[in-house]
């Protein structure tokens, strides 16, 4: 005997809704598991930005309006995403993967998913930015890409996310300078990469 209560019930018509939504988007369709559908719907409806954390907050318009700043591309281990002291315009948000940090050739930090970098070339007034850093790819990895126009595009349509990405952008100069410092023989004051910057739902 099938005993239908409450709660089944709800997750009845939420199924229910979801084939509905996939009917008018797909044609009719047959599922055999709801968790498929809830799967199947979610990963269709939205963009890569709505897993990055540096987009945290924007609605369903939002993500999809940030995302179509960005160029997605596939990256492999051992392919360099720029290195120190070279000229670099392009912003990079990491999807999925993991990019080594080194700086003067002395390994510093490993971004992973969620992270970004290539924001201070872009902040700098300088008109030939360079990179702090060499990036190197460390495993099969998918980034973001925006180029310049692209980049200070997201920051004027976004105010929250120009607000985190400024924010990171200030504590790793802050990082940087405690290391020229420590060439110099003088005080470092900051002695850890912040690869990630804890916040209640926020970690870039």
């Amino acid at each position: 005997m099938f005993f239908f209560d409450s709660s089944s019930a709800a997750d009845l018509r939420s199924a229910d809704l979801l084939v509905a939504h996939q009917r008018r988007a797909l044609g009719p369709v047959v599922s055999h598991r709801t968790g498929w559908w809830r799967r199947l719907v979610r990963h269709a409806d939205l963009p890569w930005t709505a897993d990055h954390e540096l987009f945290d907050g924007l609605s369903r318009t939002g993500l999809a309006g940030a995302a179509q700043r960005f160029t997605v591309r596939d990256v492999h281990p051992g392919q360099s995403l720029g290195v120190q002291g070279e000229p670099r315009g392009e912003f990079v948000a990491i999807i999925e993967g993991r990019i080594g940090v080194s700086i003067d050739g002395a390994p510093h930090a490993v971004l992973d998913d969620g992270s970004h970098f290539g924001a201070i070339p872009l902040l700098d007034d300088d008109r030939t930015p360079a990179l702090r850093a060499t990036f190197d790819v460390m495993t099969p990895s998918r980034i973001a890409v925006a180029g310049p126009s692209q980049f200070h595009r997201l920051l004027r349509e976004f105010p929250a996310v120009e607000y985190r990405i400024r924010s990171m952008a200030q504590i790793r100069r802050a990082y940087l300078a405690g290391i020229a410092s420590a060439d110099r023989g003088e005080r470092l004051e900051l002695r850890t990469f912040p690869a990630h910057l804890e916040g209640k739902r926020i970690r870039l």
